[in-house]
């Protein structure tokens, strides 16, 4: 461990809490000016602002942005409030235990939503091919019913073509016959 600091002749918790925000605000500060330069670093008590840069408005305008970094002592005994909450001691290894575990539950879920995802378009896919491939069957067999009919017609016309041909033939050969007769009668 780096150099840590010394409250052994502090009085209380809160004069460690005190020492110890001080001293890292001024740590923070130190960082920040060698980082960004001193004109952009601004301490007000224990929290630091800092201008990181610039950016356009939605007017157009040039404005900073800044960043606020303020110091949490965290406490290292449990402590019953006069109103009945208790707040826990703070232990760091169980605080980041429990960060790392809540961020993997959060990867976790995030692939088991977009595995979820992958296989829904995988599924809509399939579908629509399905449905592609039941309306291009449709199609074909539409296109078939069509040109059957189209062949049924066609032979429909050319029989009732044949019945009208044989139909004029057999008048034909019905009136030369009644003028046959017509003429022998005429003729006796």
């Amino acid at each position: 461990m780096g150099r840590a600091l010394n409250f052994e002749n502090a009085k209380n918790e809160t004069t460690i809490k005190g020492l110890a925000r001080t001293e890292i605000t001024s740590e923070i500060q130190k960082a920040m000016v060698e980082r960004f330069g001193s004109e952009s670093v601004a301490v007000l008590g224990n929290e630091t602002i800092v201008t990181v840069g610039t950016t356009k408005d939605r007017s157009g305008f040039t404005v900073d942005v800044c960043v606020s970094i303020k110091p949490v002592v965290k406490s290292w005994n449990t402590i019953s409030r006069k109103d009945g909450k208790v707040i826990e001691a703070f232990d760091k290894d169980e605080f980041v235990d429990n960060f790392n575990r809540e961020q993997k539950e959060k990867e976790e879920a995030k692939a088991k939503k977009e595995k979820a995802k992958a296989e829904k378009i995988k599924k809509d896919e399939a579908i629509r091919k399905a449905k592609k491939e039941k309306e291009d069957a449709l199609k074909a067999e539409l296109t078939q019913i069509e040109a059957e009919t189209e062949v049924e017609t066609e032979v429909e016309t050319e029989v009732e073509t044949e019945v009208e041909t044989e139909v004029e033939t057999e008048t034909e050969v019905e009136t030369e016959t009644e003028v046959e007769t017509e003429t022998e009668i005429e003729t006796d």
